[in-house]
């Protein structure tokens, strides 16, 4: 399960969490349908309770409350941990890549701890 992000919720729900954050953005076209269940098989994994896993809305990304997240394309996969940006990943992938890139940020944070 992930989180859906808009204009009203962008601050507390990425800014102000105290997990890290696996923010997505992806269209929602065709094309990146799968993306989606990606995402959506990624969030039901193990550590569901160490990362808050949220998916930015398609509105959100041209709104002030985003305005210092740069969306270069479609998927974009960014880790966030105190509201600040540590990690991203652009373009598709598999589910096996995208937890991967989300273990190897994690483990990053708790080797700087």
């Amino acid at each position: 399960m992930f989180t859906s992000i808009g204009v009203d919720n962008f601050f507390a729900e990425v800014v102000d969490e105290k997990r890290p954050v696996l923010l997505a953005y992806i269209i929602p076209d065709y094309a990146h349908a799968g993306q989606l269940e990606i995402l959506e098989i990624v969030s039901k994994r193990d550590f569901y309770d160490s990362v808050k896993i949220c998916l930015l809305n398609d509105n959100s990304v041209k709104d002030k409350a985003s305005r210092n997240i740069t969306i270069d394309g479609s998927p974009t996969f960014i880790i966030f941990n105190k509201g600040e940006e540590k990690a991203r990943m652009i373009g598709k992938t598999n589910a096996e890549n995208l937890m991967s890139f989300v273990l190897k940020t994690l483990a990053e944070f708790q080797n700087t701890k």
